[in-house]
Protein backbone atom coordinates (compact mmCIF):
# COMPACT_ATOMS: atom_id res chain seq x y z
CA UNK A 1 0.00 0.00 0.00
CA UNK A 2 3.06 2.45 1.11
CA UNK A 3 4.85 1.76 -2.19
CA UNK A 4 1.69 2.40 -4.56
CA UNK A 5 0.94 5.58 -2.79
CA UNK A 6 4.57 6.24 -3.27
CA UNK A 7 4.79 5.38 -7.11
CA UNK A 8 1.48 7.39 -7.92
CA UNK A 9 2.57 10.13 -6.18
CA UNK A 10 5.95 10.56 -8.11
CA UNK A 11 4.25 9.25 -11.41
CA UNK A 12 2.08 12.19 -11.06
CA UNK A 13 4.51 14.82 -10.39
CA UNK A 14 6.38 13.15 -13.85
CA UNK A 15 3.51 13.80 -15.96
CA UNK A 16 2.44 17.18 -14.77
CA UNK A 17 6.18 18.06 -15.09
CA UNK A 18 7.19 16.97 -18.30
CA UNK A 19 3.65 18.79 -19.59
CA UNK A 20 4.49 22.48 -18.54
CA UNK A 21 3.73 24.89 -21.30
CA UNK A 22 6.23 27.46 -20.92
CA UNK A 23 10.36 26.79 -21.38
CA UNK A 24 11.15 29.53 -18.80
CA UNK A 25 9.31 28.98 -15.60
CA UNK A 26 11.80 27.29 -12.87
CA UNK A 27 10.88 23.76 -13.24
CA UNK A 28 11.80 20.41 -11.14
CA UNK A 29 12.92 20.73 -7.98
CA UNK A 30 14.25 18.27 -5.29
CA UNK A 31 13.99 19.05 -1.81
CA UNK A 32 15.49 17.49 1.48
CA UNK A 33 13.91 18.51 4.67
CA UNK A 34 14.63 17.40 8.31
CA UNK A 35 12.90 18.07 11.98
CA UNK A 36 13.18 17.03 15.46
CA UNK A 37 10.05 16.44 17.55
CA UNK A 38 9.86 14.63 20.81
CA UNK A 39 6.89 11.50 21.64
CA UNK A 40 5.52 10.28 25.38
CA UNK A 41 5.75 7.18 25.99
CA UNK A 42 3.95 6.33 29.31
CA UNK A 43 6.48 8.56 31.65
CA UNK A 44 9.53 8.96 29.13
CA UNK A 45 9.78 11.30 26.50
CA UNK A 46 11.73 10.17 23.48
CA UNK A 47 13.16 12.63 20.83
CA UNK A 48 12.94 11.55 17.24
CA UNK A 49 14.12 13.18 13.81
CA UNK A 50 11.85 13.16 10.66
CA UNK A 51 13.82 13.08 7.13
CA UNK A 52 11.59 14.05 4.31
CA UNK A 53 12.62 14.29 0.61
CA UNK A 54 10.63 16.24 -2.10
CA UNK A 55 9.82 16.04 -5.57
CA UNK A 56 8.11 18.76 -7.24
CA UNK A 57 7.69 21.65 -9.96
CA UNK A 58 7.88 25.17 -10.08
CA UNK A 59 5.55 26.87 -12.31
CA UNK A 60 6.14 30.39 -11.97
CA UNK A 61 8.00 32.98 -8.79
CA UNK A 62 4.57 32.21 -7.06
CA UNK A 63 3.23 28.58 -7.31
CA UNK A 64 4.85 25.34 -6.90
CA UNK A 65 3.16 21.90 -6.74
CA UNK A 66 4.71 18.66 -4.70
CA UNK A 67 4.98 14.91 -3.45
CA UNK A 68 6.96 14.20 0.44
CA UNK A 69 7.79 11.66 1.71
CA UNK A 70 8.78 11.42 5.49
CA UNK A 71 10.32 8.85 7.78
CA UNK A 72 10.55 9.35 11.75
CA UNK A 73 13.62 7.91 13.74
CA UNK A 74 10.96 7.26 17.13
CA UNK A 75 10.14 3.69 18.47
CA UNK A 76 7.24 3.76 16.06
CA UNK A 77 8.53 4.28 12.83
CA UNK A 78 6.12 6.54 10.92
CA UNK A 79 6.11 7.27 7.63
CA UNK A 80 3.94 9.70 6.19
CA UNK A 81 2.87 10.66 1.94
CA UNK A 82 1.71 13.25 0.86
CA UNK A 83 0.83 16.34 -1.77
CA UNK A 84 1.25 19.69 -1.51
CA UNK A 85 0.73 23.06 -3.18
CA UNK A 86 2.50 26.25 -2.48
CA UNK A 87 1.70 29.87 -2.99
CA UNK A 88 4.65 32.31 -2.58
CA UNK A 89 3.64 36.31 -1.74
CA UNK A 90 5.67 39.03 -0.69
CA UNK A 91 8.84 37.59 -2.44
CA UNK A 92 11.86 39.67 -2.70
CA UNK A 93 15.46 39.11 -4.29
CA UNK A 94 16.21 36.40 -1.77
CA UNK A 95 13.78 36.10 1.03
CA UNK A 96 10.16 34.54 0.03
CA UNK A 97 7.47 34.31 2.41
CA UNK A 98 4.58 31.12 1.45
CA UNK A 99 1.76 29.36 2.88
CA UNK A 100 1.77 25.26 1.77
CA UNK A 101 -2.12 24.06 1.39
CA UNK A 102 -0.97 19.65 2.09
CA UNK A 103 -2.76 16.54 2.14
CA UNK A 104 -0.60 14.00 3.94
CA UNK A 105 -1.26 10.39 5.11
CA UNK A 106 0.82 9.13 8.10
CA UNK A 107 0.98 5.20 8.53
CA UNK A 108 2.78 3.84 11.85
CA UNK A 109 2.40 0.50 13.45
CA UNK A 110 0.88 -0.02 16.40
CA UNK A 111 0.49 -3.35 18.93
CA UNK A 112 -2.47 -4.08 17.44
CA UNK A 113 -1.19 -4.16 13.72
CA UNK A 114 -0.90 -0.96 11.40
CA UNK A 115 -2.39 2.48 11.78
CA UNK A 116 -2.98 5.50 9.83
CA UNK A 117 -4.17 8.83 9.99
CA UNK A 118 -4.95 11.72 7.34
CA UNK A 119 -4.07 15.52 7.61
CA UNK A 120 -5.44 18.32 5.42
CA UNK A 121 -4.21 21.75 6.17
CA UNK A 122 -2.27 24.62 5.86
CA UNK A 123 1.69 24.99 6.89
CA UNK A 124 3.60 28.37 6.97
CA UNK A 125 7.60 29.22 5.85
CA UNK A 126 9.83 31.08 4.22
CA UNK A 127 12.78 30.50 1.90
CA UNK A 128 16.03 32.19 1.36
CA UNK A 129 17.83 32.08 -2.22
CA UNK A 130 21.94 31.27 -1.38
CA UNK A 131 22.65 30.84 -5.00
CA UNK A 132 19.71 31.52 -8.04
CA UNK A 133 18.72 27.79 -8.52
CA UNK A 134 19.42 26.85 -4.38
CA UNK A 135 17.02 27.72 -1.36
CA UNK A 136 17.41 27.26 2.40
CA UNK A 137 14.04 26.75 3.45
CA UNK A 138 12.27 26.71 6.93
CA UNK A 139 8.57 25.78 7.76
CA UNK A 140 6.93 26.03 10.86
CA UNK A 141 3.34 25.64 11.99
CA UNK A 142 0.21 24.15 11.28
CA UNK A 143 -4.01 24.95 10.91
CA UNK A 144 -6.43 21.81 9.58
CA UNK A 145 -7.80 18.93 10.41
CA UNK A 146 -5.85 15.93 11.34
CA UNK A 147 -7.21 12.09 12.31
CA UNK A 148 -4.85 12.00 14.78
CA UNK A 149 -5.40 11.35 18.17
CA UNK A 150 -2.39 11.73 20.24
CA UNK A 151 -2.02 15.52 18.81
CA UNK A 152 -2.97 17.74 22.14
CA UNK A 153 0.53 17.58 23.65
CA UNK A 154 2.58 20.72 23.66
CA UNK A 155 1.39 23.97 22.21
CA UNK A 156 -0.76 23.35 20.17
CA UNK A 157 -5.18 23.97 19.81
CA UNK A 158 -7.59 21.10 19.23
CA UNK A 159 -11.18 21.02 19.00
CA UNK A 160 -12.58 17.67 17.85
CA UNK A 161 -10.63 17.08 14.46
CA UNK A 162 -9.72 20.74 14.02
CA UNK A 163 -5.52 21.26 14.97
CA UNK A 164 -3.55 24.59 15.17
CA UNK A 165 0.14 23.22 16.08
CA UNK A 166 3.32 25.22 16.66
CA UNK A 167 4.84 22.12 18.45
CA UNK A 168 8.46 21.23 17.64
CA UNK A 169 7.77 18.33 15.30
CA UNK A 170 5.92 20.81 13.08
CA UNK A 171 9.66 23.13 12.70
CA UNK A 172 11.16 21.59 9.51
CA UNK A 173 14.31 22.96 7.59
CA UNK A 174 15.72 22.41 4.38
CA UNK A 175 17.39 22.72 0.70
CA UNK A 176 15.88 23.09 -2.79
CA UNK A 177 17.50 22.60 -5.93
CA UNK A 178 15.34 23.63 -8.92
CA UNK A 179 17.37 22.13 -12.02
Amino acid sequence: MKRKIITLLLSIMYIISSHAQDPNERGIFAEMNAGYGTVKYHKNTEGYFAITPSLGYQFNEHWSIGGKVSFETAAEKNISAGVYGQYYFNTTNRFKLFTEAQLTEFFHETDGGDSSYTEIGLSFGVSYAIQSNLNLILRYGYIGFSGNHHRDEGFAFVEDKFLIDGNLRRLHIGIRYCF
